[in-house]
């Protein structure tokens, strides 16, 4: 088998940085309110996909000014890029995936992951009709995401568990939406896409061969991270940047139509053909996988720790306890506040 192993983050870095940023319109933070000396302002990324919906509808409803932040979300294309921008100081804070995090902490970034926002495989392996089972896949190639990314690990330990790893060649394709259109050539059969791409898939034809939800394998999908040396010297800011968001999220519960609005937007989608697909994904994100209380699952990173570590013979010694700080969630739950927002009394 072609095995793709995981690369130095610095280096992948390099050649991101060269690459633009792309994503849907995300509106800037209101000029009046840049020039009012009570609000922080705070830069964030988001490399998630789908799952950007979270940061993009808090952004739109005015939350995090409530909070006394103004915030530009930038919205990129691959998690190399939200990963250089965070370790150069582009970004203070960004919403990503589990894995690039361990692989640039394992790099020797000094990161701190302070909430896990989806703490299970949110990812799907989709082939074409012919290919009826995963069985079937031996000797295809496959479509897998950037080298260390958390759609590559999850697709290499899942077909690793299944014994078939070695029964395919994996090949490196960006984005979900990128690996959907390579394999309309046909030369690629299979692909692993974040569990909402499914709607598309299903559109160009393809069908779920395996769902990485129904997999008994711990995963930190998704994590807000940020340096450690920004939270030390900026913890408040962070403290009501989480509520901020999370007081989207629990918003979104509330709603339906102004979140189904910003999924249509991500995965472009027509609010009218395409609603029972779109009342489907804000299901499965909104009501399902976003974690709460938003604690990072130790399980999940000492298992991304592990595969970083068998890819990166030279990483530094890591451990849990190194990359996670929880106390800006757990402060928020004895506070009552995270309590509230699930009783609908914050925001009101």
């Amino acid at each position: 088998m072609k095995r793709i192993s995981i690369r130095s983050l610095l280096m992948v870095a390099i050649c991101v940085l060269l690459t633009a940023c792309v994503g849907i319109p995300v509106p800037r933070a209101n000029p009046e309110a840049d020039s009012a000396q009570s609000l922080t302002a705070l830069t964030v990324c988001d490399t998630t996909g789908t799952n950007a919906a979270m940061l993009i509808f808090t952004q739109r409803a005015g939350l995090f000014e409530k909070y006394g932040l103004t915030v530009n979300v930038e919205v990129m294309s691959g998690v190399p890029e939200g990963m250089a921008a965070l370790i150069t100081g582009e970004v203070d804070l960004c919403h990503t995936g589990g894995a690039s995090a361990i692989n640039a902490a394992l790099a020797g970034e000094e990161l701190s992951i302070i909430a896990g926002m989806v703490n299970s495989p949110f990812f799907v392996i989709v082939a074409h009709p012919e290919i009826q089972t995963i069985d079937e896949i031996k000797g295809t190639v496959i479509a897998s995401g950037t080298p260390g990314s958390g759609s590559d690990i999850f697709l290499r330990l899942a077909l690793d568990s299944l014994d078939l790893l070695d029964e395919v060649e994996l090949i490196s394709v960006g984005r979900s939406a990128d690996r959907l259109a390579a394999m309309t050539t046909r030369e690629i059969l299979a692909g692993v896409v974040s569990a909402p791409e499914v709607i598309n898939a299903q559109k160009l034809g393809f069908h779920v061969i395996l769902d990485g939800a129904k997999m008994d394998i711990p995963y930190q999908t998704t994590v807000i991270v940020t340096k450690q040396s920004s939270l030390a010297n900026n913890r408040q800011t962070m403290v009501h940047f989480m509520q901020a968001l999370l007081e989207g999220r629990a918003t979104m519960k509330k709603d339906r139509a102004g979140a189904i609005g910003v999924l249509a937007e991500i995965l472009r989608l027509d609010l009218e053909e395409d609603a029972t697909a779109l009342d489907t994904v804000y299901d499965l994100l909104v009501l399902g996988y976003w974690a709460q209380p938003p604690y990072p699952t130790f399980e999940g990173i000492q298992l991304l720790i592990n595969e970083g570590r068998q890819d990166n013979p030279g990483a530094v010694d890591l451990t849990v306890d190194d990359i996670i700080d929880i106390s800006i969630v757990q402060e928020l739950e004895e506070s009552g506040f995270l309590d509230a927002l699930e009783a609908g009394e914050v925001g009101e």
